[in-house]
């Protein structure tokens, strides 16, 4: 042998890192399995947390469904009216204030009488060529 190529470990060398490296891969195994199996369980966990939170949910809107009906329909009888009373003003406003008419626009609230103000122009009108 010369003296620059590298010497071949012993057997017993080898046999010892095949050994340790089996050891290591085994381990590592175990742990992928564990978490695996944690992860199944929080999965799990979690679905079954998802479902009592769900039931408990609808008993408590079918619970609460009757107050929810009055409130409906005590803003339907007493509110709305106001509201659309209001809307109304503010759209007889605007036919008579054509500065208020963009602001009812705006907010989707124009009438149909009322024509909505045209926005600004983004940019000058381009000149036509002859």
């Amino acid at each position: 042998m010369s003296e620059g190529a590298p010497e071949n470990p012993p057997l017993d060398e080898l046999e010892r890192r095949h050994a340790q490296l089996q050891r290591s891969f085994r381990a590592l195994q175990r742990l992928i399995q564990a978490v695996l199996v944690a992860l199944i369980l929080m999965c799990g966990s979690l679905s079954v947390y998802l479902f009592r939170q769900v039931s408990t949910m609808r008993k408590q809107v079918e619970a609460n469904r009757p107050l929810i009906n009055q409130t409906v329909a005590d803003y339907n009888s007493n509110y709305l009216p106001q509201v659309q009373q209001f809307l109304g003003r503010l759209q007889a406003f605007a036919r008579t204030n054509a500065d208020f008419a963009p602001i009812l626009s705006r907010y989707s609230l124009a009438a149909d009488g009322v024509a909505p103000a045209a926005p600004p122009p983004s940019a000058p009108p381009a000149p036509t060529q002859k």
